[in-house]
């Protein structure tokens, strides 16, 4: 079932909310419609903070403004006030409703924050700064072309080994072998970095340069479209999740994503 994985299930979770909020804020909908659609967006509100997937919370918070400014673009200090007084609401249900959540989420920014000054890599967010630290280091020596698709992770194990990690700590030097060691399929949990250390500043630019096109297909349509909008609202998911992962390689969100770009695209053709 591809929905049981978590990063699949946020796509269609952030899509669903997505375009609920922009029937309910730019369609005349009946009563009846905006029910529905209110009850949509609470229940997966709901799935996203229960869940804990801290990726996706952020992406919600990006979606809710995002679709602010694209509906109301002429209301910037209305859309910012409003959208203040709504990550208030968020931080106080955190704090009195979900309590673990919250605490979860404190702990990970304390050890992101920690992993810049120390050789701490132990948690999920450390543990991606500290494979950027050492990506990084293959990047700067071969940063036109990179160092190709099969030799990447052991680029970065190198690294790993001549900084003596190791002997400055262990559990550290363990978590990112544990992920760093499966081969070829390695992941560098970042998709930015994986490209640069495979293929260099070359390859992202020509990467980037997907996006851009699909951006540009979007922008040329001026007024507030729902093609548009979801083609901007994907794009948005999939450059978010882009830090956190290499999906297009693992999962399902690759194949997601260029369906329903392509399917919306061709949409978007035929209403023209």
């Amino acid at each position: 079932m591809p929905l049981l994985v978590k990063t699949d299930h946020s796509f269609f979770i952030l899509i669903g909310i997505a375009y609920s909020l922009f029937r309910i804020i730019n369609y005349n909908e009946k009563l009846l419609y905006k029910i529905i659609f209110i009850t949509l967006i609470v229940l997966e509100t709901i799935n996203i903070f229960i869940s804990n997937n801290k990726t996706i919370m952020i992406l919600y918070l990006i979606i809710i403004l995002f679709t602010l400014v694209y509906i109301f673009r002429k209301r910037v200090v209305s859309i910012l006030i409003f959208f203040s007084l709504f990550i208030l609401l968020i931080l106080i249900i955190l704090n009195f409703l979900l309590p673990n959540v919250k605490n979860n989420l404190l702990d990970e920014i304390y050890g992101a924050y920690n992993s810049l000054y120390t050789v701490d890599y132990t948690k999920s967010m450390s543990a991606r700064i500290g494979m950027a630290k050492y990506s990084l280091e293959v990047v700067k020596d071969n940063i036109l072309f990179g160092v190709g698709t099969g030799e990447h992770a052991l680029e970065v194990i190198k690294r790993i080994n001549e900084s003596n990690l190791n002997n400055l700590a262990p559990n550290s030097y363990n978590t990112l072998m544990i992920n760093l060691d499966t081969g070829k399929a390695s992941s560098l949990h970042n998709t930015y970095l994986q490209i640069l250390v495979q293929f260099g500043i070359l390859g992202l630019i020509v990467f980037f340069n997907i996006f851009y096109k699909i951006i540009k297909h979007a922008i040329s349509e001026k007024e507030v479209n729902i093609y548009s909008y979801l083609l901007f609202v994907m794009v948005l998911i999939i450059l978010v999740q882009f830090n956190t992962g290499w999906d297009f390689q693992f999962g399902n969100i690759g194949n997601f994503f260029i369906l329903f770009t392509s399917l919306l695209i061709s949409k978007y053709n035929t209403k023209s």
